[in-house]
């Protein structure tokens, strides 16, 4: 498998002549609040490029190939279309049309090289308003940092394909790996992300980072509502209580709903389950959102074992 997708990847590495210097992003990459004045893709490039925020060497070798793909057109335009696949409603299409995965081309045209997964993890934390070593700590949790993670191994047919979709590419006659990249997005449900959230970091982390935005500015209201997964755990808010506190400015608010919107990615509910005391990772007494929150992500924001630990 890895032998075969690298030699793919090679096919959508776009070298382009280089370009004029951008502006930098004069803010700080951190949470922006619902509704927030988003930066540029150039103005996050330049701060990045300027060294201030991230390591331009990089940390995981077997990512280069993935960190130099863009997914092509063709695929990109049948995304748009189709975002959320059979995974219902968890964003509006909206936020999939800013999506376009195209980092590397884009430094490419700079200065002639391929971003880094730092850089990459940084330049989507920046573009989707997310602080990006929360984003860090959730990429490194979800793999480690390595591009070619296949994760949430099923033996059974029907948890491999989706025959309304007419979507069987999952199964290999055998099993299945449900989730995959550098996010472990669960690509049976999103269907039409495969195989590019796999293949092309910054495909799969600027899909990531577009739903992580809808859940800030109140957009998976519908989705909570439609689910019953709206169902807080003591000492959580319900969704849109964070939503409209965190508009008006109240920090409490915003920290349980920045906060939230990386813990909705594992269980798909809005602050449900336990933690276990951070003593350990989806272990006894540590479930759901919470858990993960808790326990597998946040540890990591203050340790930073990724590569460079920025």
């Amino acid at each position: 498998m890895e032998h075969a997708v690298k030699k793919l990847l090679i096919w959508f590495t776009l070298p382009l002549l280089l370009l004029a210097p951008l502006a930098a992003w004069a803010g700080t990459f951190t949470w922006i609040p619902p509704h927030g004045a988003l930066p540029t893709e150039a103005a996050c490039l330049a701060t990045i490029l300027s060294g201030g925020n991230s390591t331009a060497t990089e940390g995981v070798s077997g990512n280069t190939p993935y960190n130099s793909t863009v997914i092509p057109k063709w695929d990109l335009a049948n995304f748009y279309a189709n975002g959320n696949g059979a995974a219902g409603t968890v964003v509006p299409n909206t936020y999939y049309s800013n999506v376009s995965g195209d980092l590397p081309t884009l430094m490419y045209a700079q200065n002639g090289t391929v971003p880094t997964t730092d850089e990459t993890i940084d330049f989507y934390a920046c573009k989707w308003g997310l602080d990006p070593d929360v984003y860090r700590a959730e990429a490194w949790e979800e793999s480690t940092w390595n591009a070619e993670t296949l994760g949430d191994l099923h033996t059974v047919l029907a948890e491999c394909t989706q025959p309304t979709y007419n979507f069987f590419a999952l199964w290999n006659g055998t099993n299945c790996h449900e989730s995959e990249g550098i996010i472990q997005q669960k690509v049976f449900y999103y269907i039409y992300e495969h195989p590019w959230d796999l293949m092309s970091t910054s495909f799969a982390l600027d899909v990531r980072g577009a739903i992580a935005r809808g859940a800030i500015n109140g957009d998976m209201s519908a989705y909570f509502t439609n689910n019953g997964t709206d169902n807080p755990a003591a000492g959580h808010n319900h969704y849109l209580t964070d939503v409209g506190n965190c508009s008006l400015g109240t920090s409490s608010y915003c920290t349980d709903l920045y906060d939230g919107a990386i813990a909705t990615w594992f269980s798909g509910a809005w602050w449900d389950g336990t933690s276990n005391g951070a003593t350990g990772c989806l272990t006894t007494g540590s479930t759901g959102a919470v858990g993960y929150w808790y326990d597998c992500v946040n540890p990591f924001v203050s340790s930073k074992p990724w590569p460079g630990g920025l």
